[in-house]
């Protein structure tokens, strides 16, 4: 049985919510993640037929139940039939292909080209219907997008449950590829022969590959890469299922058919997210709770710079009130900001030139006394 001929009410909620509950109270959760082995109702990868599936592996209660609710809702949307597969695009367009007449109208009217001779009061009554019909066209095409995306949600899930442990939780693969469905539903040009879940198909992978390179931040990878990686992952998960232990590389590369070499480098290098919420060692800090901040200054700065201070407060000690003051305010010692020669010649009411002086002998004061060396530990 083909995908558009599917029943919706053959999607067996109450069954997959029964063996969630099961699942939970023996505790056999596998993966640390939230992972989703196999989702409901999907394509068969390899003979292309839809099969109603039923194995879901969820970490979350919270997770599980918004995966639910969703795909409870989902199967309450009636598929589409072929002749509405045509039908349902045609009219989007018609609808479209109005709005931009009657837009270009209006833009035209506006500037006084579109005004007839019957009159001001005509052409307002004339503009009022035109705006009327532009709304109401516009919430057609609306209603009819809403309805061509509703039914094509299953085909998200179909293309998304592939590229789980990816480092995006499922649901937020779900949602990627929904915004690529809505791209397609946009570019989707039915007079062209084929069929939209071919055209859809694409969008939704990009816009859900895209989303996981963005998550990763790292360099851009090819996508043969992606599609290998994602096997390998989908092996390991199944064989950890059945033998409740983490399999090798020789086991991976066995059954999923890639080069050992690839596999051992595959999970060597490749960097999964981790929840800043996750749990240490059993402990209830978080690993957000170790992550260091580095806006803080450390204790050993702190001891390095009280001492600074010190030593130079000693050293000043050495000098005169006026040499003292002078080389705080020039060099911004326990203040603010540095003061200009100026500024502190108008102060103590003498010439840049005389304070020049002062600045030089308090320097030369300095660097011959015996706090000079101390002073020489805090380079860096």
């Amino acid at each position: 049985m083909k995908y558009d001929e599917i029943n919706a009410s053959e999607i067996e909620t109450e069954s997959l919510a029964e063996h969630f509950e099961e699942t939970a109270e023996n505790g056999s959760f596998t993966e640390d993640e939230f992972i989703v082995e196999e989702a409901q109702d999907d394509y068969d990868e390899d003979t292309d037929i839809y099969a109603n599936r039923t194995d879901v592996y969820v970490r979350h209660d919270e997770q599980f139940r918004i995966l639910n609710d969703y795909f409870r809702d989902i199967s309450k949307e009636p598929l589409l039939t072929i002749k509405e597969e045509i039908e349902i695009p045609a009219k989007i367009k018609r609808c479209e292909d109005k709005i931009r007449q009657i837009t270009s109208y209006l833009e035209e009217s506006g500037n006084g080209n579109g005004v007839h001779a019957n009159g001001h009061l005509n052409h307002k009554m004339n503009r009022n219907r035109l705006n009327a019909s532009l709304r109401a066209y516009s919430h057609r095409a609306d209603k009819l997008k809403k309805r061509f995306a509703s039914a094509n949600l299953r085909l998200v899930i179909s293309i998304a449950k592939r590229y789980v442990n990816h480092g995006l939780p499922f649901l937020d693969l779900i949602q990627e590829g929904n915004i690529g469905l809505m791209k397609a539903i946009e570019r989707y040009d039915h007079s062209k022969g084929f069929r939209f879940s071919t055209y859809a198909s694409w969008w939704i992978y990009q816009a859900i590959t895209r989303a996981i390179l963005v998550h990763r931040g790292a360099v851009r990878v090819p996508v043969y890469l992606l599609e290998v990686t994602s096997r390998v992952y989908r092996t390991k998960s199944v064989l950890l299922k059945e033998s409740g232990r983490n399999p090798t590389a020789e086991d991976i590369a066995e059954h999923s058919g890639v080069p050992l070499k690839y596999v051992s480098r595959i999970m060597k290098i490749t960097n999964e997210s981790v929840s800043l919420d996750s749990p240490v060692d059993g402990e209830k800090r978080t690993l957000y709770d170790f992550i260091e901040d580095e806006s803080s200054v450390s204790p050993d700065r702190l001891v390095v710079d009280y001492e600074l201070k010190e030593s130079i407060r000693n050293s000043l000690s050495l000098l005169s009130v006026k040499e003292e003051e002078v080389l705080r305010m020039r060099f911004g010692i326990d203040q603010s900001e540095v003061v200009t020669l100026d500024d502190i010649g108008r102060k103590f009411k003498l010439t840049r030139e005389r304070i020049r002086q002062i600045e030089k002998k308090a320097l030369r004061k300095l660097s011959v006394s015996r706090l000079k060396e101390s002073l020489k530990n805090f380079r860096t």
